[in-house]
């Protein structure tokens, strides 16, 4: 007999199957302005505003220290609303699932160290 079992591994190394991902965001802002504003960031999100050339995303979780890119929404669930004429804020509360094309591709983004705006995004596969 023989230890373990034949497996074919291909030249590169195994294939990464795309996924898909929940993100959970949180809205607050004010009742006047929630439709409005929730319209506008689910258009932007699906490549549906204006001047969007598509709906293909990066996301970077600061949380892991890395991100995807191919990303797509493939649904926005919302969670709760609470929001009235009487409170000056409105909580919005909503899932959004995305679905990874590229999983392989790793994506980091350089901060300006005054600022902490993004200046830089980098995009390395596990080959390179």
């Amino acid at each position: 007999g023989k230890d373990g079992k034949d497996v074919y591994v291909p030249e590169g190394g195994i294939p990464l199957e795309d996924y898909d991902i929940e993100v959970e965001f949180v809205y607050k802002g004010t009742f006047e302005k929630i439709s409005s504003d929730m319209q506008g960031f689910i258009n932007f999100i699906r490549g549906r505003n204006s001047g969007a050339t598509g709906g293909r995303l990066c996301v970077y979780d600061e949380h892991v220290g890395f991100g995807r890119k191919d990303v797509t929404v493939t649904d926005v669930d919302p969670q709760t609303y609470d929001a009235d004429d009487s409170d000056p804020d409105a909580l919005f509360d909503f899932k959004v699932t995305f679905h990874v094309w590229d999983p392989a591709t790793d994506v980091t983004l350089t901060k300006d160290a005054t600022t902490k705006k993004v200046t830089d995004l980098t995009f390395k596969t596990e080959t390179e």
